[in-house]
């Protein structure tokens, strides 16, 4: 008798493997990842918008102080104007000089406002124009002390000009203080206004502009000039 061995067959099924980025691991990882990026875009965009925003009030801020600094040094420089004009009416010089306003022209970039921006341009452009010309009055004046220490009489012509120009100067210097005053009221109003505002604002509303009734501005002008009343009455210590 023969014997047949048997044999005993295993059948391989011809299956191509699953790629790698449709299994659930892979998708998980992918999908987590990809939604931590969105997530960190979309939180570095929130802070950063906030932290503009805080720029722009802090900017403020800096503004109102420029500002109340300036409605002193108004008041100096027209007190100053009116008791040189008198000196100069008598044909003698003195050591009196008018005093620069101090701009800050990187408040131009740390703004948020494009109205306040525009109001403080043009008044920064107007103090320019302002300190450039007592920048040249107060230039005359030293040369003018040059010529009579040196011993040479001053023209008529030339004491009626610096006088007239300082007789100007009190004239210029309300006009001014009208400006400042407007725009420091503007500057308080809005800091009023986003004083509790936060981060839910700053990323709500794409500009910072705040509308100004004449209502509120004339209330704010008031309450300005008792507080300027208040501090030119108390007595000097």
């Amino acid at each position: 008798m023969r014997w047949h061995d048997s044999h005993n067959y295993i059948l391989l099924q011809d299956q191509k493997p699953d790629p790698v980025f449709f299994t659930p691991e892979f998708l998980g990882a992918f999908f987590g990842a990809f939604f931590a990026f969105l997530f960190g875009l979309v939180s570095y965009k929130i802070i950063k918008r906030y932290e503009r925003f805080v720029q722009h009030r802090n900017a403020l801020v800096v503004l109102e102080r420029m500002l109340n600094e300036h409605t002193d040094l108004i008041g100096i420089n027209k007190t100053t104007a009116l008791n040189t004009q008198k000196i100069l009416e008598r044909h003698q010089l003195t050591h009196n000089r008018l005093i620069e306003l101090p701009v800050r022209n990187e408040l131009n970039v740390e703004l948020g406002s494009i109205t306040v921006i525009n109001k403080y341009f043009s008044y920064e452009r107007w103090v320019h124009r302002v300190n450039v010309d007592m920048q040249a009055m107060n230039y005359t004046l030293t040369r003018f002390e040059d010529v009579m220490i040196g011993g040479s009489p001053l023209p008529a012509e030339n004491w009626h000009y610096i006088t007239g120009a300082f007789a100007q100067v009190p004239v210029l210097m309300d006009k001014l203080n009208k400006a400042t005053a407007e725009l420091l009221c503007a500057v308080r109003i809005n800091l009023a206004r986003l004083k509790a505002k936060g981060i839910f604002y700053a990323n709500t509303h794409s500009v910072w502009d705040i509308d100004i009734s004449e209502q509120e501005m004339k209330e704010e002008m008031e309450k300005l000039s008792e507080e300027i009343k208040v501090v030119s009455t108390q007595p000097i210590s």
